[in-house]
């Protein structure tokens, strides 16, 4: 069955063909959407072919477009449990628990060296991808390997769950742990001051002996819910955004008490590109600046609208 091509800026929910299988889950970027399928396998479809690379601007991603509800599927080693995107980049959580990341760069948010950025030699579409969280996290072919090892650190645990925010990236560790990096200027990597970008994972600071059961992103702010049902925010909050009372943005998580949360136990947060809402019912679902919309009915029939 053909889907059909929905038109630009449409309104109304229109059925897309994925190429293989059920869709179980979606994320939206910008100007891309992933799908992933019940067999774990992702599939990307983008507005446009992206890749430039200059003393501005560094964009590592080269995705097929072929026409106007093109798919591709993203080739990774193993079967995905999850998926995330941002502004311009992309973010895969494998079984094994390991965080890859593809697309833009221009604030590190993809958590690679610089030097790791660079198209194909053999001017094929294929899309760059690199573990930066995670078991499969290494520092093989490395110069400075027992540096590159230390930085990791808590970087190569398992890994839960990922959030990508327009330009920053966001993945939770077995134990708790939660890690940021790319775009920080207003400090929604949790590091305790603004700074143009955090170029690889790390931890989030303020937490303490808080565990982390999962994360949700926004444009430029970040939340987190622990283990005991409480709900932490940081980064912009020109519009409230963040849930505490006022317009101030904060560089470290601070506890949302809200007398509406008062007695409930948080275990889900979603954020769009400025507004943040909370459930009580399952695991954090992560969220990013959205242009567009998808629904995934896999309760029912695992078909994929947008």
């Amino acid at each position: 069955m053909q889907p059909d091509v929905p038109p630009r800026n449409g309104v109304q929910p229109v059925f897309v063909d994925i190429p293989e299988g059920c869709t179980t889950a979606a994320a939206l970027g910008f100007g891309h959407t992933l799908a992933l399928t019940e067999s774990g396998h992702v599939f990307e479809h983008s507005l446009a072919r992206i890749h430039t690379q200059d003393s501005s601007q560094e964009v590592c991603q080269q995705t097929p477009h072929t026409g106007p509800m093109s798919w591709s599927r993203v080739q990774l080693h193993q079967p995905v449990m999850a998926v995330a995107a941002g502004e311009h980049h992309s973010v895969a959580l494998t079984i094994d628990g390991s965080v890859w990341t593809w697309g833009a760069n221009t604030d590190a948010q993809l958590g690679w060296p610089s030097h790791a950025c660079a198209p194909p030699q053999d001017g094929s579409p294929a899309i760059q991808m690199r573990v930066v969280a995670g078991p499969q996290a290494s520092c093989a072919g490395s110069a400075d390997g027992e540096q590159t090892a230390a930085r990791l650190g808590g970087a190569q645990q398992v890994m839960t769950a990922i959030a990508c925010g327009a330009r920053h990236t966001c993945c939770v560790g077995h134990t708790g742990q939660l890690l940021c990096w790319g775009w920080s200027l207003h400090g929604q990597c949790g590091q305790g001051r603004a700074a143009v970008s955090v170029p690889q994972p790390q931890d989030v600071r303020g937490l303490g002996g808080l565990k982390v059961v999962g994360v949700a992103a926004g444009l430029a702010h970040t939340v987190a819910c622990t283990d005991s049902g409480d709900v932490y925010s940081w980064g912009w909050n020109a519009d409230g955004q963040l849930g505490l009372g006022d317009d101030s943005g904060r560089g470290e998580p601070e506890l949302v008490s809200d007398a509406k949360l008062e007695h409930e136990h948080i275990d889900q947060v979603t954020y769009g590109g400025y507004e943040c809402k909370s459930d009580a019912r399952k695991a954090v679902a992560s969220g990013s600046v959205s242009w567009h919309a998808a629904v995934c009915n896999s309760a029912a029939t695992g078909l994929l609208y947008m």
